[in-house]
């Protein structure tokens, strides 16, 4: 046997070494490494890495794997199940009432147009109007609202005040009368005040009486007597007539008088009604 060489009982080659595993190759011929040539000898190889190529596969490839749907796939699945149904009431779940948080003041209160709770049905003597998350007041005639806010209450105040009804006033009134051609009949007579100076004449009903005869004209004078003069006359002609006139005038201190009146040549019956206030 030449010099250098020694015979191994088994030849190995690299296929033969595994990962990270030291073994010595027998080598019967010299080698060249690294650019000169090497006598016959043991030569320890360490593998070191060994690369190992990755691929993928779509599921199709795949023959051993559960098909939709997966429940008829699966082997060895129960046929039965121990927990029955029940039922259970809203306060056994705790983490499904949120009421409290939902209020005013809640740490997620509910804002915003919500047509299941926060419409108002406004009726009018029992018919529904409409149903609206507003409501409008509309002071009228005669009324004054004051209108106030209570947010701590969640409420709002509304206080109707009213002035009353209408006016309030005195009338006068005379039966059939037959008064004589230039006569008169007094139906009220009264003496203004300065604290309140001025008269106001509401409504005048006047009528000749058709009793017997023929018609003619009646009539309401107002007759300021410290003065001896007309102030107004309200008259009705051949008929009756029934006036609102609403006319005012400023008598304070004087003495008038309502005076019934017609204008037939001879005696006629006549009757009439006067309403009037006194006012600031």
């Amino acid at each position: 046997m030449a010099r250098g060489f020694k015979r191994s009982a088994k030849r190995m080659t690299e296929s033969d070494i595994l990962p990270g595993q030291k073994e010595s190759i027998t080598t019967e011929a010299p080698r060249v490494v690294m650019g000169r040539q090497m006598e016959a000898t043991d030569v320890h190889l360490t593998i070191v890495e060994q690369k190992v190529e990755t691929h993928t596969h779509i599921r199709q490839d795949i023959v051993d794997f559960f098909s939709t749907p997966f429940w008829g796939n699966i082997p060895d699945k129960p046929t039965t199940f121990p927990p029955s149904p029940h039922t259970h009431v809203r306060s056994d779940i705790t983490d499904f009432s949120h009421a409290s948080t939902h209020q005013a003041g809640g740490s997620d209160e509910l804002t915003g147009n919500l047509n299941a709770n926060a419409r108002v049905g406004v009726m009018n003597a029992g018919t529904l109007v409409g149903t609206r998350r507003r409501i409008n007041l509309i002071a009228g005639t005669n009324v004054t609202l004051n209108v106030v806010d209570d947010a701590t209450n969640e409420k709002v105040d509304v206080t109707v005040n009213a002035s009353g009804g209408g006016e309030l006033f005195v009338t006068a009134t005379a039966p059939p009368q037959s008064i004589g051609a230039g006569g008169y009949f007094v139906l009220a007579r009264v003496t203004v005040p300065t604290q309140k100076p001025n008269l106001k004449v509401i409504a005048v009903a006047v009528s000749p009486f058709y009793g017997y005869g023929v018609p003619a004209n009646a009539q309401i004078t107002l007759f300021n007597e410290t003065d001896g003069v007309t102030v107004a006359t309200w008259g009705s002609g051949a008929g009756p007539v029934y006036l609102e006139p609403n006319q005012t005038f400023s008598l304070g201190g004087k003495t008038v008088s309502f005076r019934l009146s017609h204008g037939a040549p001879g005696a006629q019956e006549c009757w009439g009604s006067v309403s009037f206030k006194l006012t600031s």
